[in-house]
């Protein structure tokens, strides 16, 4: 997987967590079993989660346990390993879900707040919206597919 696919699927994977919304607990509970998230646990979980909220939660946690401040080289290299483990993996939900808050992290440790985090998001989406992309029938499925960069 190209980096460009994996920042593409993050931007797409933490819009849906918005979304969805998911409240913490069941997602524990859910992160238990072997599907973590099952359909008919989605509409109970629905109009729960604060991601903004949870990017507090997440920033203390890793403060406590991998220390303060700017990591990229560390942040980096966690992701390049969980990267080889969806590759092993790609239908494991919980291995996509670490690159996720791994990307979070850093973005926090690169001095951004979760509420710039969470707009970012949101505008990198927009933006990503308003490109102009191939028709993916027309592209290798083992490649990412780029936008126009005539634009840019």
């Amino acid at each position: 997987m190209s980096y460009a696919t994996y920042l593409e699927f993050v931007v797409g994977a933490i819009a849906m967590i918005g979304l969805l919304r998911l409240h913490a607990s069941e997602l524990l509970k859910a992160s238990r079993q072997k599907f973590p998230i099952q359909p008919r646990d989605i509409p109970k979980a629905v109009a729960r989660f604060d991601l903004v909220k949870h990017l507090y939660r997440q920033r203390a946690f890793s403060e406590r346990t991998w220390g303060p401040g700017p990591n990229t080289a560390g942040v980096c290299d966690h992701i390049r390993r969980e990267l080889a483990e969806i590759e092993a993996a790609p239908s494991d939900i919980l291995e996509w879900v670490d690159v996720m808050l791994l990307s979070l992290d850093g973005a926090w440790r690169a001095g951004y707040s979760p509420e710039q985090i969470c707009a970012a998001i949101a505008r990198k989406q927009a933006i990503n919206e308003s490109r102009r992309w191939p028709d993916w029938r027309t592209q290798p499925r083992d490649r990412a597919i780029e936008h126009d960069h005539s634009s840019d």
